[in-house]
């Protein structure tokens, strides 16, 4: 896992810094801890948010037909894993995946996505990393070279997969 815990000088300048901005502002960073990641699972259940609905049905509908099209050998990423239930409603369609690499901000949020994964697919390599995928990060090792490497969510699910060289 990628990200340490912020100092306490680190939380006092991004404190003043938002206050300072117009409008006031902290990062988002900042609220995700076990307490703030299970509001915003609670909040993703919320009529209000329907993404996260959405994103579940495309995949409950249509992650067969894009577990064919990324093809065997895939490297699966998610920025932002949440509780990575997502990402298992591909991975069971996935063949010979080469791993799973969850990024999530949330230590809780991330080590609960990793156990559920683990827990439904016990071969496959699952490398947490725990970082905040707006900002450049030192991606996990492999210990093979994927075919691939596929990335969702997408922006407006566009899955973009690439050949490795």
């Amino acid at each position: 896992m990628n990200l340490s815990a912020p100092t306490v000088d680190a939380l006092r300048s991004a404190v003043l810094e938002g206050l300072l901005d117009s409008p006031k502002r902290l990062p988002s960073a900042y609220f995700y801890d076990a307490t703030g990641s299970a509001l915003f699972e609670s909040i993703c259940e919320l009529p209000e948010y329907y993404l996260t609905r959405a994103e579940t049905e495309i995949l409950q509908h249509h992650a067969a037909e894009m577990a064919r099209r990324i093809g065997s050998g895939a490297l699966l990423v998610e920025p932002g894993c949440g509780s990575g239930e997502k990402a298992c409603l591909l991975l069971q369609h996935l063949r010979e995946p080469a791993g799973f690499v969850p990024i999530e901000i949330s230590s809780s949020a991330l080590e609960g996505a990793e156990r559920l994964v683990r827990g439904r697919f016990p071969q496959l390599p699952v490398h947490a990393l725990r970082a905040d995928f707006t900002a450049r990060s030192r991606f996990p090792p492999r210990q093979r070279r994927p075919a691939r490497c596929s990335s969702f969510p997408a922006p407006r699910w566009a899955i973009s997969t690439r050949r490795m060289r």
